[in-house]
This record gives structure tokens, sequence and C-alpha cells, in this order.
């Protein structure tokens, strides 16, 4: 019995020891897996303290196929994507070439050799002749021409055109007060500081003119009806904010005679509609800032009107039925314009308006008889001007104001906000996103400027230009560069809408009419014919002077700017998800279109910037390297890096409007174009392939 009760007791010994070391394990194991959370937790918050750097995300693919994401993105919810690269100088992208592309690729493009007199001339022979004729060509009016020194195609504009296109004498001084600002004293290639302080200072502008106008619209438009006033669009005037006085100087000439010192600067800034015409298919309204002294007036019997001393005006683009990203392609290629460091895209930016306003600048327009051209008024809903407008515009924006909760928040799991689910409008439709551009005096087309090419609607084969054997017409040396590198950036950007004839402009080398009544704002119906800088040349930027103001006519001179090639018009870029562009030169097939004269500084910039997005592999210790003339990376991991470089500084409510997929497309496209690159350089020499 004894013996018995011990070896009960023993056995509940041994199972209590057993229910002890279970218990001590699990406890264990829980700790382990609570310690290894808190560690992942802390990781986590550790990576995200990471995302505030300017770093950028490239995602690389396995053998499986597997994205792994290799460096950091920065994104802001206004600011867009942010990355800490500063393109090289032009300097930096010659010396890379010289020094490190040149040796290592000089084996593998052709040799600059000439084949034997019994042999039939190669391709490469050909082009050489052919490229000699169109030198020939400019030799013949200078033989001082020193073509080795070209290194953009405005070196060849330089050097070769005549001075009476764009040499002028200066006016005669006058005797008002002149106002400098950013906006003004525009050059090409642009100043991309000087563009982003006119953006800063025509934001804040705008801003303080919206918020300053709190009367009724249509209270103001039956007063202005009841006293018989010209209707000017939507208007109001403000004081120069104290912000503004570091961007605007205020000066007055030391020959004058009045004191004008002491008057008070001030802003007229005005909203009107932009006449439709054959060049101008789709809705567009002018935003016009006259700066002007509250003590010059010119005062008449029935109104009172400031004498402007100097004038910005922009071009808006409004999201509409048939161009719906419109406003947001002309930002986004603004954008890569000073990415790529092309800078030959004026300033552009987005800013909403507020709806009652553009309702306000229609029925108050200065020109009230508008007449539809028969290419617009097809359709149910557009027999009229008014029914237009309302129609594609008003009614589009109202009807879309909420289309869902965008792809990029969703994916970056950013908290919500009001303008989530807002594509065109903010503030749950009452203001629009608008694109401002600032409109550039004496802009051309290129058929009708001094840089005009053979181009014809009955043989409109431009495409073949760029293809070196190319011999059924010479084309101007400078103005082939400058179409070659028109013809790079839509092929990235996605731009399908260019031609020799249809948008492509010239700015300089044109006759600048500046009349009285138009320079200084004294309204005569809204004259515009300068449409979206597609005008004949005047009222532009630009500041009054003594003779204008005086007399009542219009005083013509050279532009003083030596001609040039401006890129305007981008409002059909990033519309194609896919990489495909039926209009584009590059996008052709190998054959008789085949596009292999590229735009040296363009193409060199291009190799210096893939180089450096390059390093952020290998500092990430990953086995990849970097040549110009052979891919040492996956393809895949190319197009992803350019993409996410391409998309630097774009904004969340553009990205949101045209969506990753263009940006994506316009990775593969860059790709594209490098590889296209190498296959000319291995059957034309350099000096072929590389202009000017």
């Amino acid at each position: 019995m004894y013996r018995r009760r011990q070896k009960t007791q023993r056995r509940h010994f041994i199972m209590v020891c057993v229910v002890l070391v279970l218990l001590v394990f699990l406890l264990n194991t829980i700790h382990i897996i609570q310690k290894g959370t808190t560690t992942t937790t802390s990781s986590s918050s550790a990576a995200e303290k990471k995302k505030t750097k300017m770093m950028m995300m490239i995602s690389t693919q396995d053998s499986e196929g597997e994205k792994q994401e290799t460096a950091l993105i920065s994104t802001s919810a206004t600011s867009g994507i942010s990355f800490n690269l500063v393109v090289p100088s032009d300097e930096a992208i010659r010396d890379l070439f010289k020094h490190n592309i040149l040796p290592l690729c000089s084996d593998k493009w052709i040799k600059d050799t000439t084949p034997p007199l019994t042999m039939k001339e190669s391709n490469d022979t050909i082009a050489k002749k052919l490229q000699k004729r169109r030198i020939a060509r400019l030799l013949e009016k200078n033989t001082s021409l020193q073509t080795f020194s070209w290194w953009s195609y405005d070196d060849v504009f330089r050097d070769t055109l005549h001075t009476k296109y764009y040499v002028y004498d200066p006016l005669d001084q006058c005797d008002i007060p002149t106002i400098s600002h950013p906006c003004d004293a525009i050059t090409v290639p642009f100043n991309t500081l000087q563009d982003m302080q006119c953006i800063q200072l025509t934001q804040l502008l705008l801003q303080t003119a919206f918020s300053s106008y709190h009367e009724k619209w249509e209270e103001k438009e039956k007063e202005e009806k009841e006293e018989k006033k010209k209707t000017f669009g939507w208007h109001t005037v403000i004081p120069l904010p104290k912000e503004a006085e570091q961007w605007v100087s205020f000066t007055t000439n030391t020959n004058s005679n009045n004191d004008n010192k002491s008057c008070e600067l001030k802003v007229w800034v005005r909203l009107d509609v932009l006449v439709p015409s054959y060049d101008q298919r789709t809705i567009k309204f002018q935003a016009k800032l006259c700066f002007f002294c509250e003590q010059q007036q010119q005062e008449e019997e029935e109104e009172i009107l400031p004498v402007c001393l100097s004038t910005i005006v922009f071009i808006i683009k409004v999201p509409q039925q048939q161009f719906q990203t419109e406003p947001f392609a002309e930002v986004a290629a603004f954008t890569v314009d000073r990415t790529l460091d092309v800078r030959r895209v004026p300033a552009t930016f987005l800013f909403p308006v507020p709806l009652t306003i553009l309702q306000e600048a229609v029925v108050r327009r200065s020109q009230q008889k508008i007449h539809m051209i028969p290419l617009l008024s097809h359709g149910e809903g557009r027999e009229t001007f008014e029914m237009w407008l309302e129609n594609d515009f008003f009614l589009f924006v109202k009807k879309h104001v909420r289309r869902g909760k965008s792809n990029v928040k969703k994916k970056q799991g950013e908290e919500d906000d009001d303008d989530d689910d807002e594509i065109f409008t903010r503030r749950g439709g009452l203001e629009v996103w608008c694109s401002f551009q600032l409109r550039v005096k004496e802009v051309i087309p290129l058929l009708r400027s001094p840089l005009s090419v053979p181009y014809s609607k009955k043989k409109p084969g431009w495409h073949r230009w760029f293809n070196p054997i190319y011999a059924d017409m010479i084309i101007p040396h400078g103005p082939l560069a400058a179409l070659s590198e028109q013809a790079m950036l839509d092929y990235i950007i996605g731009n399908n809408d260019r031609s020799p004839n249809k948008n492509s402009f010239v700015v300089g080398g044109s006759r600048s009419c500046n009349n009285n009544k138009d320079n200084n704002n004294n309204n005569n119906n809204n004259n515009n014919n300068n449409n979206n800088n597609k005008g004949s040349g005047g009222n532009g930027n630009g500041t009054g002077n003594c003779k204008e103001v005086k007399m009542d006519e219009k005083k013509c001179r050279p532009s003083g700017m030596v001609p040039t090639i401006i890129h305007v018009d981008h409002g059909l870029a990033f519309q194609w998800s896919s990489a495909a562009l039926v209009n584009n030169p590059l996008a052709k097939q190998k054959g008789k279109e085949t596009f292999c004269i590229f735009y040296k500084p363009l193409l060199f910039r291009l190799w210096a910037i893939e180089k450096v997005l390059v390093q952020h592999y290998t500092e990430s210790k990953l086995q990849v390297y970097w040549s110009a003339c052979e891919e040492g990376m996956p393809k895949l991991m190319r197009e992803k890096m350019w993409k996410t470089f391409l998309m630097t500084n774009i904004s969340s409510p553009v990205r949101r409007a045209l969506g990753d997929a263009a940006f994506r497309a316009s990775g593969v496209r860059l790709v594209r174009l490098l590889q296209r690159v190498n296959e000319c350089l291995k059957e034309y020499s350099l000096d072929v392939v590389l202009i000017p």
C-alpha cells in the first residue's frame, strides 16, 4: 500500500515537472515572438523615417520575377517625387563623353574609315557626303564659319543667320516709371531660377486677387450694364502684396520731370476667354496682370483705365470633354523639360481657379459676339460658343467632381484628405485645376520664320529627314538639329501631336509690332490673334515705353533675340499608356524612315543622367554597371529607373490625373531611344549620328 502511494506521488511529480517545462517553453516562445515583432516594428519605423530623405526608389526583378525595392522614394502630396540629382553641365557631359564613353565604346561603334575604291560605297560614306552638302550650303554664305565649334543649334543660328532678323537700335529712354520682374526679359533657353520666381510671383498675385474678390458677379454684371461700361472679363484691382516686393523692382527714369516715385503700385488682374479659331480648337482662357501706378490714370467720360507699365500674360487651359488631361499634361511637360535641362518650355504651373470666376469671365467677356467655326460646331450642344463652353467644360467639370480615390494614394498608404477623390477639381468642385503658361512675345510658326524648312503638305515625308542617307531633299543643318531635339523630347513625353507645320514654333527673328491700345490694355474688344503663343508678335510680356503710350500707332522693330526653337502645346502628351507613338519619327521601324540623327547635347545629357542613376544601384551592392554602348542591367530595371526619375517633382494632382502608366511608358520609350542610338552608331560614324 505504501509503495503504491509512492509511485502515485512520483508520477504526479513527473507530470508537474513536464507541465512546468512546457509552460517555460511556451513563455519563451511568446517572448521571442513579441521581441521579433517589436524589432520589426522599430525597423519599419526607421524605414518610414528614411522616406523623408531625398532618395530614389528603384525596383528590380530576380529570376522568379519578384520585385525588390533597393532604395527609397520621397513623396509629397503637393510637390511630388523629389530626387537630389543635379543635371551635369554642358562641360561635364562633354568631358564624360571624351574620357569615359568614347574610350569604352569606340571598338563597339563603327570606325571612321573609308572603303576601298573598288568597293561599293557604304551607307556611312553616303551619309557623310550628304552632311557635307548641308554644311557646304552654309559655307557658301560665310566661308569663315568654324563648324567644329558648334555645340548647340543656337550656335549654328547665331553664326549663319543674317543680323537683320534680330539686331536693332535701342529705343529712346522713356520719362515714365518702369517695372522689372522675373516674368520679363525672357531669353531662350529659359532660366529655371527666373521661371520659378515668375511662377511664385504670379501665384501670389492670383491668390491675392481671388481671395480679395467677394462681390457676387451677378450683381456686378447688372451694375455694369446699367452704367454702360465696357466688359473686360473677370477683373479686379489689388495693391502689390508686400511679399511680391522681393521680385518686383519699380524705378523712375532720371529724365522724368514728374514726381512719380511716391505713387502706389497696383495690379489689375483680368481673366478673359480666348476666341476659338482653326489654330485654337480647345477651350482656353487668358490671364493678364497689369502693373500700374495709381497716380497715372487715363480719365474718360465713361471709364477710368489704368496705363499699364508692364503686363504679364498667361494662357489658361482647363479640363474639358475632349481634352480632359490637357492642363495636367502641360504642367508635366514643363516639369520634365526642366528635369532633363532642355529649358525650351515656357514657365507653366497648375493653379486652382474658382469656378464662379471662370463663369463670370465667360459672361462678362470682352468680345461678346463670338461665332463658332464650322470645325467645332459639329455635334449636339455646340451650335453656339456659350453652349460649347457649358457642355464641354462647365457640365463636364461638375459631372466629374468625384471619380474615386486615386491609385497613387492607395499604393502609398497615405492618409485621406478632402481632395483624394477629386481629379479635375478641388474643394468639392468649387475650384478647377487649370494650367497657366507664360505667353512669350514674338512667337511665330516655324514655317513662317527665318528657320523655315522645305515642308509642304504635298510631300510631307518629314520623318525621312532624320535618315542619314535620305537624299531627296537637303534640310538646313540648324533647323534639322532643332527638330531632332524636339522629336526626341516629344518621344519621351509621349506627345503625338507635332510636325513642322503643326505646333512647331520659333521665338525671335520676327517683327515686333507693339500697339498702344493693345499693349497698354485699353481693350479694343480683346484682340485674340495672339492666342496660346501663336500670334505674329507683339502684345506679350514686357514694359510699355514712352512712344507707345503717347502715340496711337504701331512701332515695328526686330525682336533683338537670335531666332531659336521654343516648345509649346503639349496638351496631348502623356496620353498613351502604351509606348507606341504613330506620328513621331522616332517611333518608326527600321527602313526608309529610320531615325538616326540625334541632337548631341540632349543625348549626352541623357547618358550622363543614366550613369548617375546607375550609381544608386552600386551603392546598394548590386552587380550592375553602366556603359553607353552596352546594357549592364536588365531592360525592365532601366525602364523603372527612368520612369521614377522622370516623375521627379511631378505634383500629386498631376500624377493623379495622368496616372503612373503614362510615365512608365515614357521610361520604356527613353530606353528604346538609347538603344536606337547604339544601333545607329554601329552603322554610321559619330559625326553623322550626333549633330550639330
